[in-house]
């Protein structure tokens, strides 16, 4: 009789167990749907929000890709507009020049793989490598060069003003000045409490430099979301800008990416990410757009180098697209209009 009691109690709880087992079970099932169902519900949140952010307002669009450079090169980096209006590209190990309808005009091989470019009033054809700085003729014969200092140089721009060309030096979050000849004759940007500077965050190697017709000079500060102005001496002037997701601010971790300036001193900024190009004024205010995502490759995610020409257009290096485009002022047709 005990022997049958015993036997219906293991009965019993082994039942139980796998009954509690079974229900275990079934609530982690449970559990683990409601977290799938959870995980989905929020991956479908974002990139509904991401689709929102990446509308533009059609009516602050008042510029309209006119051609594409076709650039030839796997990996363009840099485009630069000369004094005549030549657009210049480097990459690769090369550098290229442009006439005025996209064709092909001169180039030349260089024995490094160049960073950024620019084009003096001169015609001179400057080139930053990682941690030189190279003027060149057209030709391609090199005319100067320098070493940059600094303890991890990284060159993401170059810029000819007077008798001198600002260096931007991304990898030592540092914009140095330097003569003709080489030599070290300024630097701005480093954090100074005393001066009031408040230094250059720099997530990744997207440092840009410009000088405007006063002199005064502007640099992307993108880790704090902003562009900063300075004197040449390097006291801190002002900082424009502010974090935003919406198209009148800066989103993402680092941006803007690159600056240009136009003819009239307002400036012309891109970001990556949510790839735009955008027109602020010089109090840091929105003024127009140039281009929005869907005018530029999707992936454009490293950076949108920029260049402007007399006319005032804007010349935008969509790396992905391995392109310059070349974006005019003027509204774009409807696209119901552009389509027919």
């Amino acid at each position: 009789m005990r022997r049958g009691l015993a036997g219906a109690l293991r009965a019993t709880v082994a039942v139980t167990t796998a009954a509690v087992g079974v229900l275990a079970l079934a609530s982690c099932l449970q559990i683990g749907d409601r977290g799938t169902q959870k995980a989905l519900d929020a991956a479908s949140a974002r990139e509904r929000a991401e689709a929102e952010q990446r509308k533009v307002d059609p009516a602050l669009v008042t510029y309209s890709q006119v051609r594409e450079i076709a650039t030839g090169l796997a990996e363009p980096r840099g485009v630069a507009v000369g004094p005549d209006g030549r657009a210049w590209v480097v990459g690769d190990r090369e550098v290229r020049a442009f006439g005025a309808e996209g064709t092909a005009w001169i180039g030349f091989a260089v024995s490094e793989e160049p960073r950024c470019i620019a084009v003096d009033d001169g015609g001179n054809v400057l080139i930053g490598y990682r941690a030189w700085v190279r003027q060149h003729n057209v030709s391609g014969a090199v005319l100067a060069e320098w070493p940059v200092e600094g303890k991890q140089p990284f060159v993401t721009c170059v810029t000819p003003h007077g008798g001198g060309v600002w260096v931007a030096d991304a990898g030592d979050r540092v914009v140095l000045r330097y003569s003709r000849s080489g030599q070290l004759t300024g630097r701005l940007g480093e954090r100074d409490a005393g001066r009031k500077v408040p230094g250059l965050v720099l997530p990744s190697y997207h440092l840009d430099v410009l000088v405007d017709e006063g002199g005064r000079v502007l640099v992307n500060n993108p880790g704090r979301l902003t562009v900063e102005t300075y004197k040449p001496d390097g006291a801190f002037v002002e900082s424009m800008g502010k974090a935003s997701m919406a198209i009148d601010g800066f989103c993402g971790c680092c941006n803007p990416t690159d600056l240009a300036l136009l003819p009239d001193g307002r400036i012309v900024t891109s970001e990556k990410g949510i790839p735009r190009v955008k027109v602020l004024r010089r109090d840091g205010t929105l003024d127009c757009v140039v281009a929005g995502p869907d005018d530029l490759s999707v992936s454009a995610d490293s950076g949108l180098d920029l260049s402007v020409d007399g006319e005032g257009r804007v010349l935008v290096l969509d790396p992905h697209a391995r392109l310059v485009r070349v974006f005019a002022p003027g509204a774009p047709a409807p696209k119901e209009e552009a389509t027919k």
